[in-house]
């Protein structure tokens, strides 16, 4: 007899499969949804799309940055989401989720429905006090947005930030090593108290880190990282532009690709890194129009775009995108309506459908940009793979 996760997982992802044949209705809620907690945030990091000292006249107004969703309502969604059969939840966004009050009553709230919870951070708050907190809530994934291998080009990275942040941050993900070692070594622990978080190092590559992708795996290995993720910075016209890799440095960077592959393999599995989304990595690097900004628009033409049925994002303000980059294509209001009633509506089945069959220019599109950069790209890829499996 198949355990009752499973059973229900696989549940769900028959209903998935069936709005997908249907090609507009959703029959169950989404798998993975993302909530921007906040917008407020300490850190100006280099290539953000709202805080970045290279935005100019391109960034957000005061009232924007002070969005925050209010402690019940967010409860509220999480019992929605549950029934709806959501199984991961990540807190991330246009701020830092750790700012947010009620960050750790929240995760709980997550965990005791039986969801994987996920928390994106900068992590400049980062201390042994924040790291017990997230251990004890039960937290599964902490993921950091670091850019950085050594203090010196976290602070070109961070501008607003200081080497002793980085070193900070360090200390505790040391702490965090430590915590798990002793509950490797010692069994009974286990049992007693909650395991120590997945920890997964992000790293945005420019021009000003680019030399030191293989550095940032050895300081991924020494902080006792579980993974680590690179992406090509997500440049805005006019602005971050001037982050981009040229072709030159792009072949470089792709050099390393393949050391720090030859070197991962050659670790005990024990030791060895999750290399997260490492070939979609390595496909941007090589995709013509890379040094415009442009990584992901011939993979968009060649998968279908499932997004509606599997993913959702809900912003600081309530409002409900389809996708990551959907923030001027929302569904509704969670502060107007329930979220229920938005992710089954007229209007998001019309996105649904028109996702699904739009595998060629579409100007409905032009306002996502998906096609200069995917950001649900793996959860499409993922999806056609599995369906297709299904199928045989």
């Amino acid at each position: 007899m198949k355990p009752l996760k499973e059973c229900k997982e696989s549940n769900h992802r028959e209903k998935v499969r069936a709005g997908i044949k249907n090609g507009m209705a959703a029959f169950t809620g989404p798998e993975h949804v993302v909530i921007d907690l906040t917008n407020r945030c300490y850190n100006s990091c280099i290539a953000c799309w709202t805080r970045s000292p290279l935005l100019n006249s391109n960034t957000h107004d005061e009232d924007w940055h002070k969005k925050e969703l209010k402690l019940d309502r967010v409860l509220n969604l999480i019992d929605e989401l549950h029934n709806l059969g959501t199984s991961i939840i990540r807190f991330t966004g246009g701020g830092e989720p750790l700012l947010h009050k009620g960050i750790f009553k929240l995760i709980q709230a997550v965990k005791a429905r039986g969801i994987y919870c996920a928390v994106t951070t900068g992590f400049n708050m980062a201390s042994r006090k924040i790291a017990a907190k997230l251990t004890d809530c039960g937290l599964d994934e902490l993921a950091i947005s670091l850019w950085a291998s050594n203090p010196n080009e976290y602070v070109r990275t961070h501008p607003n930030q200081s080497e002793q942040t980085y070193n900070r941050i360090t200390k505790t993900l040391c702490k965090l090593k430590y915590m798990k070692q002793i509950r490797r070594i010692t069994s009974v622990s286990r049992w007693l108290k909650p395991a120590t978080p997945r920890v997964n190092i992000l790293n945005v590559i420019c021009n000003l880190n680019y030399k030191s992708i293989e550095a940032m795996y050895d300081y991924a290995l020494s902080v006792g990282a579980d993974s680590i993720y690179y992406t090509l910075v997500d440049a805005i016209e006019g602005s971050t532009d001037s982050l981009l890799l040229s072709d030159k440095q792009r072949h470089e960077v792709y050099a390393k690709c393949l050391v720090i592959e030859k070197r991962n393999n050659m670790l005990s599995l024990h030791r060895r890194l999750y290399l997260d989304n490492f070939e979609g990595f390595k496909k941007r690097l090589v995709q013509n129009e890379a040094d415009k900004g442009y990584y992901d628009w011939r993979s968009v033409y060649d998968t279908p775009c499932y997004i509606g049925w599997i993913f959702c994002r809900i912003m600081a303000d309530g409002n409900v995108a389809p996708c990551c980059r959907g923030v001027h294509a929302t569904m509704g209001n969670i502060q107007k309506s329930s979220f229920q009633k938005i992710w089954f509506s007229e209007k998001y089945n019309n996105f649904r459908k028109t996702a699904l069959s739009s595998q060629n220019p579409n100007p409905f599109f032009d306002k996502i940009g998906c096609y200069k950069t995917c950001d649900n790209l793996m959860h499409n890829l993922i999806t056609h793979s599995w369906l297709i499996k299904e199928t045989k």
